[in-house]
């Protein structure tokens, strides 16, 4: 089975109907804002970043990325608030921002506030070599 290109995955995800809300854990980090900015720009995501506020800010305006569209969820542990935010149903998808991966893990695996699965999660990348024409799935178990 043959993977769908980026271009081909850009263009199905521009012809989504609905924007949907993803939270990233660790919002102070240019990467993640710029990549937010334009997923918001293409009308596929609401963006709301976690962690502390003026920090984030002051990344923002150094990568000159407009906060307008972005809801800012203040708070001292990152991970935690943006877990909280995906089982409070006020976001659907969770990405990974500036924030080691172990806090977000043990915030995603609590018992207690974690996300609620019966199901392995782990990590997937979708690699691409443009001059070989191909792509690949790369998961870590």
């Amino acid at each position: 089975m043959s993977l769908l290109s980026f271009d081909d995955l850009y263009a199905a995800a521009d012809r989504a109907a609905a924007r949907i809300p993803v939270v990233a854990a660790g919002g102070a980090d240019r990467t993640v804002l710029e990549a937010l900015s334009e997923a918001h720009r293409r009308g596929w995501v609401s963006p709301i970043v976690t962690g502390i506020e003026s920090e984030i800010r002051t990344v923002a305006e150094a990568a000159a990325v407009d906060l307008a569209p972005f809801r800012i969820v203040p708070g001292a542990d990152p991970a935690l608030t943006a877990v909280a935010e995906v089982t409070a149903g006020r976001a659907a998808l969770l990405m990974k921002g500036q924030i080691a991966t172990p806090s977000l893990m043990k915030a995603v695996l609590s018992r207690d506030t974690g996300l609620p699965t019966s199901h392995a999660i782990g990590p997937v990348v979708m690699l691409a070599l443009p001059r070989a024409h191909r792509r690949s799935l790369l998961a870590a178990t």
